[in-house]
């Protein structure tokens, strides 16, 4: 019997033709019954399970078709092997083949049955050529123990409605616990024996996904060139920090584990899932082209919705997402990407969507802005915030006072209002020492209209909530006005009918220690 089959492809287009290298097929005697590394599904009439994804990555790694044959649910391993029917010997017990039908023979993970520890392996017979053996075994030596729990945890979520309760599903995605001694399972101690000698650790141990370094790895050295035009990066997130304040992290938690199962429901085989921090995962998934990638996507979010609505109504519509296409982004390395991603989300999240896909203006936008940003702190550093005074007048004209407003005037960017920039201290937390740098400015003004005709003339200072709420804001708001003489009551203090109801109790407290400093507060 040949059993290496070739095909030659030939593409024609503009008058020429191509042709590529010869693909041999490379045959498989599988493993019926040994679920989830790999089965037999009488249903679908195919195998399934973590080998045939593996396969699917080495066949992408070295051009080999790897072909089940004799596909059904009686296990004849044992038979081909012996009648030299197939190259390779696909997930079987150490205890279970006979050893002089098989060459370079290799583990592929540890499993329990029955308490007992047993290696699953794979092996090339007497017909399997020298350079396939060298060939797949080194590319089956690069296939870490991380890839490969990761690889059957996305299988076993993505499978569990087969006679599998969705509880014990979570459990072993996440945990890989046992619902009873016959499961099989990945033996986790493996990994943590090897965290030592490795440098990093690709698993993240709460939510049982890849963490930032796998997202890192996968995008780096699983996506070839050819196939990366076909990938998309979602980010897909929700206000963590906020949620923890309302729910608790625990519940936090829970819901991201949640997130973390559904997921990898939808992880395919040259797909990969990470949690990249606390509230944030990165999905890369495959698409023909930009609109499938956008059903893709709604699918999911969709899908997610329904799904932690079985959880809890309220968890419904948390997350959202955004979406960066790796083809019009060919030169970004991982963390741009994903940058990229998230701006997306950013819009999403802004705009009130489930998905925004990101463009080249948004992300331009988005990277004019953290520059602004960066510039926020060097320019209250170099003076570049002044005051100035819009006077208030009572009803004959007579000015009896003024309010103070903050401008910058930006090198770069020129006379720049506060509406276009307030904001952004409050993202950057920069937003206090503004304030405090403007109340400064309004000190040294009064102290200066002590020997005036302006010394009776009032200033009011304005503070946006997050600094007038903070409960050392008296305290250095005092170390300020200690290095001023005028007349306190000159200086009136303003607050806005929204600060009220933020952080009531640190606001009356700075309110009372305000007015004992001898200021006036206006509303």
């Amino acid at each position: 019997m040949i059993a290496a089959v070739c095909s030659v492809v030939f593409f024609i287009a503009a008058g020429c033709t191509y042709s590529y290298a010869a693909q041999i097929t490379v045959f498989v005697a599988g493993n019926p019954d040994l679920y989830p590394i790999e089965y037999y599904d009488s249903k679908e009439k195919q195998y399934l399970g973590l080998m045939p994804e593996m396969y699917a990555l080495l066949s992408e790694k070295t051009g080999y078709e790897f072909r089940y044959i004799n596909a059904d649910s009686v296990n004849e391993q044992q038979r081909m092997a012996k009648n030299s029917q197939a190259e390779v010997i696909s997930a079987f017990l150490a205890d279970e083949m006979d050893s002089a039908l098989l060459k370079e023979a290799q583990n592929i993970c540890s499993v329990e049955i029955d308490g007992q520890k047993k290696n699953v392996r794979i092996a090339f017979t007497d017909i399997a050529s020298e350079e396939l053996i060298s060939e797949v075994s080194r590319e089956l030596g690069e296939i870490t123990t991380e890839q490969k729990l990761l690889m059957v945890t996305a299988y076993v979520a993505q499978n569990g409605n087969n006679g599998f309760h969705r509880k014990w599903i979570y459990f072993f995605a996440i945990g890989f616990g046992c619902a009873s001694s016959t499961v099989l399972i990945l033996v986790i101690y493996i990994i943590k024996k090897r965290k030592s000698s490795r440098r990093y650790d690709m698993l993240d141990p709460t939510y049982g996904i890849g963490n930032d370094k796998y997202y890192a790895y996968c995008f780096n050295s699983l996506i070839s060139d050819k196939s990366k035009s076909l990938y998309f990066i979602a980010y897909i997130a929700f206000d963590e920090k906020e949620f923890n304040k309302q729910y608790g992290a625990s519940v936090s938690k829970d819901v991201q584990r949640y997130v973390s199962v559904f997921l990898n429901t939808q992880t395919a085989a040259v797909e990969y899932i990470a949690i990249m921090n606390e509230g944030v995962f990165a999905f890369l998934y495959q698409s023909a082209n930009i609109t499938e990638a956008e059903k893709r996507i709604e699918s999911i979010m969709n899908g997610l919705d329904t799904y932690l609505s079985e959880f809890g109504s309220e968890y419904a519509g948390l997350f959202c997402a955004g979406v960066c296409s790796l083809e019009d982004n060919m030169d970004a390395d991982s963390e741009f990407a994903f940058y990229n991603a998230k701006q997306g989300y950013l819009h999403a999240q802004k705009n009130e969507v489930k998905y925004a896909f990101s463009t080249k203006k948004i992300v331009e936008d988005s990277l004019r802005n953290e520059r602004f940003q960066k510039n926020l702190m060097h320019g209250i550093d170099n003076g570049e915030f002044k005051i100035y005074l819009q006077y208030i007048v009572d009803r004959n004209g007579k000015i009896f006072g003024a309010e103070a407003i903050s401008r910058w005037h930006n090198p770069k960017e020129g006379l720049i209002s506060p509406e276009d920039y307030i904001k952004m201290m409050t993202q950057s937390d920069v937003v206090t020492k503004h304030d405090l740098y403007i109340f400064s400015h309004v000190c040294a003004q009064l102290e200066e209209w002590n020997d005036t005709e302006y010394r009776d003339l009032c200033i009011s200072c304005n503070f946006t909530r997050y600094s007038i709420t903070s409960f050392d804001f008296a305290d250095r708001l005092k170390e300020v006005l200690d290095k001023y003489k005028f007349k306190r009551g000159n200086l009136i203090i303003e607050i806005t009918e929204g600060t009220l109801s933020y952080n009531t109790k640190a606001l009356q407290y700075n309110i009372e220690i305000c007015k004992k400093l001898g200021m006036r507060i206006a509303l």
